[in-house]
């Protein structure tokens, strides 16, 4: 075989000792694999897993279901024995992230093993999960609607004055022409020499004078 020929003369003794009374050939790869992992592969310290699975927590943007994965795979290597499922569910509240999950799980974990605390847990983050996408998407919609600008409605063109009016104010021509017209009576007529009418409005004016004829 393959596999005998190249793994060397020590690993081959393992094996041919382990394989006892039959020969290496008629056992199978997994069997001889298993040997020489036992043999050779240093032993991890139980103490030292159950260390690192101690401290495993939820990291940030993290699901659910992924950091379960994470605690069940950690627990493989830390022999808790019948005392699995206590241990599960002690890390599984201690590393939740998110604080209004793990007082819900708190709140019913007097009548909850592991396995109702962990379906308990997947439905609390999908239901967190799909509250902060309708958040999120309720905000867009206030920054869409923030950003709209306002429709300019058309502007009203009117016509233009008279220019003669520009600038005048109400009553203001008629109190030129009071003034006008006082400062014409108060003039003595060159005609007459009186002062109750203007030059032009003298009836003087179609008189015929018989002293210079």
């Amino acid at each position: 075989m393959i596999f005998i020929q190249f793994i060397g003369e020590r690993a081959y003794e393992e094996i041919r000792r382990a394989c006892l009374p039959l020969q290496p050939h008629q056992r199978s790869i997994r069997f001889m694999c298993s040997v020489v992992r036992a043999a050779y592969e240093l032993e991890e310290l139980v103490e030292a897993n159950r260390l690192r699975f101690s401290n495993l927590v939820q990291r940030d943007n993290q699901s659910a279901q992924s950091f379960i994965n994470t605690l069940q795979l950690a627990a493989e290597n830390c022999n808790f024995g019948a005392a699995y499922n206590l241990c599960m569910k002690s890390r599984l509240l201690a590393g939740i992230r998110c604080d209004r999950t793990r007082e819900a799980l708190l709140a019913q974990s007097a009548r909850l093993d592991y396995s109702g605390t962990k379906a308990l847990f997947l439905q609390l983050d999908a239901a967190r999960m799909q509250s902060q996408e309708l958040a999120r998407a309720a905000n867009i919609h206030k920054v869409d609607n923030a950003n709209r600008r306002p429709v300019q409605q058309p502007r009203q063109v009117y016509p233009q004055r008279n220019r003669q009016y520009q600038g005048h104010r109400p009553g203001q021509n008629q109190r030129q022409q009071r003034h006008s017209t006082t400062t014409v009576q108060e003039t003595p007529c060159w005609r007459c020499g009186r002062q109750q009418h203007p030059p032009n409005q003298c009836p003087a004016r179609t008189w015929r004078c018989y002293v210079y004829s």
